[in-house]
């Protein structure tokens, strides 16, 4: 595990609705690279934006975790 360590802002808002994200695309993802945004729509989370380098971290975790679960024979992850 390398790299910096990445620390969300939670004072920032993490929910904004998918009309929002029309009106201030620009805005929404700026504040992704600080924090993750998740975009409601319908009043359910849809997806969410979060700095690449957060992405990859999260990525490096998982891949770690589930490594070192025993898998059944035959069992898929993916």
């Amino acid at each position: 595990m390398t790299g910096p360590k990445i620390v969300p802002d939670r004072a920032l808002p993490s929910e904004v609705t998918l009309t929002g994200l029309h009106k201030s695309t620009g805005d929404i993802l700026n504040r992704a690279l600080r924090a993750p945004v998740t975009v409601t729509k319908y009043g359910r989370p849809h997806i969410t934006f979060v700095d690449a380098r957060y992405f990859e971290r999260l990525d490096e975790i998982a891949a770690m975790i589930t490594s070192q679960i025993p898998r059944e024979k035959g069992a898929r992850w993916d």
